[in-house]
């Protein structure tokens, strides 16, 4: 059974503010993906896929709201997570960022098919990017 483990979770500031920057976006409502993909660091060799969930408070007043779409967001993916590894296949670490833009709160159903287009799109334009001869 996949796990999510605390390895897989992107906490750094920094990154997070250099992905939402320089990543790019796949919308599929109600879910917003911000990714990059980086080379891999010298301390980390083998490649990586980092993860952050995001609900905003603007939305969402209440924090119980926000932790339980976290929640279910996190579970859709770690159910998911197996098909983005087998993807990922260029040996670079991918960095994610999902923004829950919804009004209402999501079911768990809804979350995994929206987490299975998003996987499907997420490789599809890794692809065309690998296969973009290098200039």
């Amino acid at each position: 059974m996949p796990t999510f483990l605390k390895e897989e979770r992107l906490k750094s500031r920094k990154q997070i503010e250099n992905l939402v920057k320089q990543g790019e976006i796949i919308y599929s409502p109600p879910l917003k993906l911000i990714w990059q993909k980086k080379e891999t660091t010298y301390k980390n060799k083998h490649r990586e896929i980092k993860v952050a969930f995001s609900v905003p408070k603007r939305r969402f007043k209440k924090a119980v709201d926000r932790n339980r779409i976290k929640r279910i967001l996190r579970e859709a993916y770690r159910h998911e997570k197996s098909v983005l590894w087998e993807k990922n296949c260029s040996g670079k670490s991918l960095l994610l960022l999902f923004v829950y833009v919804g009004n209402k709160i999501i079911s768990y159903k809804e979350a995994s098919e929206k987490m299975k287009e998003i996987i499907r799109q997420i490789s599809l334009k890794d692809k065309k990017n690998d296969n973009k001869p290098n200039e």
